[in-house]
């Protein structure tokens, strides 16, 4: 992983977003469909080309799938391609890795409490691949608008600060503000209010504006970051996964599942295998 500290100043520097192609991974249902709306946006901000993909597992899925995709590149004047292959999650991470400057925009689910639980397909490409990738929740509104700030969940873990190099590359790609906030709960024994003045110190050289939040909470991350997008607009959420294989599976960390289910913004998805 690459130094993000500017050795001159002792700041930190935003990492650059490549964005030459919006990729959107569809699987038939109106749930993938939701990943739509954010990718004509962020086409439109970038200049990127909008290209959509489905994974057919065997012949009879691939021409039903095939004429599908026919049909969206009629009615929405967007690449729609069919790509052959037993596992979605491979293919999809395969075509990002394969070309530079694709940022994937999906959609997930989001059923159940758990990671496991989120969608398999979703949750494996955010483990397999180093591209972040921004995955549109089950909350988010067909109309949700990527203005205001990226917000950025860290919890005082080198591990989970590896995200602001990216959220603020994002904030600076999106004309954004980048926000960097952490949740406390009523046992925080830090201080958590000089931490975060500490990293909005460090990143307000990288990107502008930045500003820092203390969300108090008693239940968790996701319901401070709830309760404060109740009275406060962001255009995304930034966050670690947490990649780890046990008898050869990939899971999500179950904050960055929580957070996909229940946020009314979609989530940037930055994954330990991320090169910076």
């Amino acid at each position: 992983m690459a130094d993000t500290t500017d050795i001159v100043s002792g700041k930190e520097a935003a990492l650059p977003v490549d964005a030459r192609v919006v990729l959107v991974p569809l699987d038939g249902s109106v749930t993938s469909y939701r990943a739509l709306p954010i990718a004509r946006q962020l086409a439109r901000i970038t200049g990127a080309a909008i290209q959509c993909i489905a994974v057919a597992s065997d012949h009879d899925s691939g021409q039903e799938l095939a004429a599908h995709m026919a049909g969206i590149e009629r009615a929405e004047g967007l690449v729609a391609r069919v790509l052959p292959g037993r596992d979605a999650a491979t293919a999809i991470a395969a075509v990002a890795t394969n070309q530079p400057g694709t940022l994937i925009c999906m959609a997930s689910h989001g059923r159940g409490r758990s990671a496991a639980a989120l969608g398999s397909v979703t949750r494996d490409v955010a483990v397999m691949t180093s591209t972040p990738m921004l995955v549109v929740g089950p909350e988010v509104e067909p109309g949700h608008h990527l203005l205001g700030s990226v917000l950025a969940c860290v919890d005082g873990t080198t591990f989970s600060e590896a995200v602001l190099p990216v959220a603020a590359g994002w904030a600076q790609l999106l004309d954004l503000g980048l926000e960097i906030v952490t949740v406390a709960s009523p046992h925080t024994a830090a201080d958590l209010d000089d931490y975060i003045d500490e990293m909005v110190r460090r990143w307000q050289s990288a990107t502008d504006p930045v500003s820092g939040h203390v969300l108090h909470d008693p239940v968790g991350v996701t319901s401070g970051v709830l309760d404060y997008l109740a009275h406060h607009h962001a255009g995304l959420a930034a966050a670690r996964t947490h990649a780890r294989t046990g008898l050869g599976e990939l899971v999500m960390g179950s904050t960055a599942a929580a957070l996909i289910r229940h946020l009314p913004i979609p989530v940037l998805l930055t994954s330990p295998r991320a090169a910076f």
